[in-house]
């Protein structure tokens, strides 16, 4: 019983994170955003740029849907040469059967 529990609390744990952390990364910015004055900081920490968090979100937002629909239109073309290269498979061991 002692396992189901812990099992039970720790599913509790990550999906209740995960939430979280999406409900967070789903928020609407503000231009007045804490985040902005921590982003401040680790420029001046560390010099430079502190990563694409710092440059603008649309620009980065246009950047990454490109980026998956390109992934997406790759997945797709390859799942329509699975589906011809499985029914030609099918096909010739159908043959080879007789039926």
């Amino acid at each position: 019983m002692g396992r189901f529990r812990t099992r039970l609390l720790f599913g509790l744990i990550a999906y209740c994170g995960g939430f979280i952390t999406a409900i967070y990364a789903l928020a609407p910015a503000t231009e007045k955003n804490e985040t902005n004055a921590v982003r401040s900081k680790v420029v001046r920490r560390f010099g430079g740029d502190a990563g694409p968090a710092c440059s603008d979100s649309g620009q980065n937002a246009a950047l990454w849907k490109d980026r998956i629909q390109n992934v997406v239109s790759i997945a797709e073309e390859q799942a329509r040469r699975a589906v011809v290269l499985i029914n030609a498979q099918l096909a010739r061991m159908r043959q080879d059967s007789g039926q």
